[in-house]
């Protein structure tokens, strides 16, 4: 059966007539019957990171039990740069260690400079060996300068001397294991100085 144009044009006018209100678009329909001025906007918005419920029950079952598996949970929900935002009100300790079960590259630089600064540097270090201990996945993006600046930064710390010899030795693991998954193809960030 074949179905006249003009049949067809009719159907099209009349379902483009109720998608716009009923009347001609522009003169009535969504835009007219938005909410008037007077709402208030902040009711419409997700909450603020600093009222977060289930951020702020994630980090309470952390600090209460601190578990792998809590860790794990608040990384995936806050993200990398979701916990550093929350570094500065909350315990460094556990965002260094959160940063260490979130994916790809971004948490690095956040934790080589923690190290380097020697804020909560066990627990960066323990972050960066977290980070670092997983395999360059084929959906990963490549690495951008931030990530080789980093390393680069942090293979200069365990040159210069920074921090014991453990912690070089941690800070070096790292950086070995970068270049095997291939996060880094630049070995001699870390032939400058083994961890002496």
């Amino acid at each position: 059966m074949k179905i006249p144009l003009h049949s067809m044009l009719v159907a099209c006018l009349a379902a483009a007539t109720v998608a716009c209100g009923g009347a001609a678009c522009g003169t009535k329909g969504p835009v007219q019957n938005a909410p008037d001025a007077a709402v208030p906007v902040e009711g419409l918005l997700p909450p603020a990171p600093e009222a977060d419920p289930r951020g702020d029950a994630l980090w309470a079952a952390v600090v209460a039990d601190g578990d792998d598996a809590d860790f794990a949970r608040l990384a995936d929900y806050l993200g990398p740069a979701g916990l550093a935002a929350r570094a500065g009100s909350k315990e460094h300790t556990i965002v260094f260690q959160a940063l260490g079960y979130t994916e790809g590259w971004e948490a690095f630089p956040i934790l080589a400079e923690a190290v380097i600064s020697g804020d909560a540097r066990e627990a960066a270090l323990d972050g960066l060996l977290r980070l670092t201990s997983r395999p360059r996945l084929a959906l990963d993006v490549e690495a951008p300068d931030q990530l080789f600046a980093a390393a680069d930064s942090l293979a200069t710390w365990v040159g210069d001397g920074g921090g014991s010899k453990e912690e070089r030795s941690r800070a070096v693991s790292a950086l070995r294991r970068l270049v095997a998954w291939g996060w880094i193809a630049k070995p001699d960030l870390i032939n400058r100085e083994d961890a002496k």
